[in-house]
């Protein structure tokens, strides 16, 4: 590559990125001039090796530097302290892979939560909408020389696609096609046959809820159109809106089909994007299960071991993440132009949950525990600030916000660990899951999604001027458990988002 500086925002640098060199190379240019877009199936092989190239030395970063990763209790390094252990290699988990890591299980975990919280703060999905790439279309044909064929081009696949993506999001958030949208989210799959869909799940305002059988027929249809009135947009759901092999039947690939195999579409949608465009309307939430429990639960594989029982098991996320992996050229072209592969709006604002002193640190293992401990920053979380706040009158207190809203008004500085105020209120707070088993973890989150404005853990422990011993006390003088309504209330947040052992 030429010798020259690239500028990057504000800041200037000299040198590229593995995944920027890629995606330089894989540019179409007027000259036409690089074969390495027109070399047949050999260019599927390419893109695939250099997104190994790509994610090999993420992945080994990751299982070869722990350290920046190993977390453990505050209040676990005081005992450890005690007891005279000074290094802080002992301490911490096995090897894994953070929820940084784009496509990791702590990832798709994490992102199904959310998608679970905008459910549980602006309810139900609305609409399912599903598309799905059309090889076909004449953009992707323009482009494709005569020796080409389009599986061997799947950085043409990936840009069009996404291109579509882009537009159909125009459609549903900004012309309102639909009516007002409060709420989306979607997320990108890909096929092993390589070409890519994209599962949209869109959530309405509530005067533009889907109410009456009138409202779904102006939106969505299942039947063969009219031949003689509405010609094109009976051809297009013929090509692209059938099933398979009851009313009014075509011959579709040597069999007779009725409306009985038409597949929900909207008319406008369909006649626009010229491919399969499915859209249906949701009765409950399990289209968020779907959405995030099959469509992100990783390659299919399966993989067994004999051990004996006294033997130590030590448990390498990476390695069984590297296990059978299985990727597709478009989808190795997708991330190498770093394109998104999910989205959600608004944004969710994971809120940290910990009792008094436990809250997770981070370190590397060459770290003094001491100086671990007599960093003041260390003890400073997204909780212990949220009473900081409420204590020292640091906002309007006529707010009386819980915790989950306080995101809301509020923005975290994770450089300088503390919370300022907040322009735009368009996020959701979350606070993290937590089991009825774990005693007074669980009746702490259970008094924070109802006491307003607490500034301390003692004022959550306070009830009536009188000082409670547990959270549980302070949970049953509150009248928060004179029923089983909490505990119905956990069972139903499960029941929304866990799945049964198979």
């Amino acid at each position: 590559m030429e010798d020259q500086v690239l500028q990057k925002g504000n800041s200037k640098r000299d040198a590229v990125s593995v995944r920027e060199y890629y995606c330089y190379k894989l540019q179409m240019r007027n000259d036409d001039k690089d074969e390495i877009l027109h070399i047949g199936r050999l260019l599927q092989q390419y893109v695939v090796d250099a997104y190994i190239t790509l994610e090999t030395p993420i992945l080994d970063f990751v299982s070869f530097n722990q350290d920046l990763f190993r977390m453990s209790i505050l209040q676990g390094l005081f005992d450890v302290l005690r007891l005279g252990e000074r290094d802080a290699s002992s301490v911490g988990k096995q090897t894994f892979q953070p929820n940084s890591f784009t496509g990791g299980p702590r990832d798709m975990r994490q992102r199904y939560m959310d998608a679970i919280a905008l459910v549980q703060n602006f309810g139900k999905p609305d609409l399912f909408i599903t598309m799905t790439c059309n090889p076909s279309w004449p953009k992707l044909k323009e482009h494709l020389s005569s020796s080409d064929e389009v599986q061997n081009r799947p950085d043409l696949i990936s840009r069009i696609f996404r291109a579509k993506v882009e537009e159909l999001k125009t459609d549903i958030l900004e012309r309102n096609i639909f009516g007002k949208v409060v709420a989306y989210m979607y997320t990108i799959e890909f096929q092993k046959r390589g070409l890519p869909h994209a599962h949209f799940l869109i959530i309405l305002s509530n005067e533009h809820k889907l109410l009456t059988a009138e409202a779904y027929d102006d939106i969505i249809r299942a039947e063969l159109p009219d031949e003689n009135t509405e010609s094109d947009l009976r051809r297009l759901v013929i090509k692209h809106m059938m099933l398979g092999p009851c009313g009014e039947i075509v011959k579709v690939r040597q069999q007779y089909l009725d409306n009985s195999w038409v597949v929900p579409y909207n008319p406008y949608l369909l006649g626009k994007f010229n491919c399969h465009i499915n859209v249906e309307v949701c009765s409950d939430i399990k289209v968020v299960k779907y959405l995030y429990k099959y469509i992100c639960n990783g390659h299919d594989k399966i993989a067994f071991s004999v051990q004996n029982n006294d033997a130590p098991i030590e448990i390498d996320e990476v390695k069984e993440y590297r296990s059978a992996r299985w990727i597709s050229p478009p989808e190795d072209v997708w991330c190498l132009f770093g394109f998104a592969i999910n989205e959600m709006s608004p944004s969710i604002y994971r809120l940290q949950l910990h009792l008094q002193g436990q809250q997770f640190v981070s370190f590397k293992s060459n770290t003094d525990i001491n100086s671990i401990l007599n960093n003041p920053t260390m003890r400073k979380t997204m909780l212990t600030e949220f009473f900081y706040m409420n204590k020292t009158d640091k906002y309007d207190i006529e707010l009386n916000l819980l915790y989950k809203q306080f995101p809301e008004y509020f923005v975290w500085l994770s450089s300088g660990k503390f919370w300022a105020s907040r322009k735009k209120h368009c996020v959701v707070g979350r606070i993290m899951t937590c089991h009825p088993t774990e005693g007074k973890q669980y009746y702490l989150r259970l008094l924070l999604m109802h006491v307003r404005a607490p500034t301390s853990y003692e004022d959550l422990l306070t009830v009536d001027g009188e000082r409670c011993t547990t959270f549980r006390e302070s949970v049953e003088k509150r009248g928060l458990l004179l029923c089983d309504n909490s505990f119905v209330d956990c069972m139903s947040e499960a029941a929304s988002y866990q799945m049964p052992i198979v």
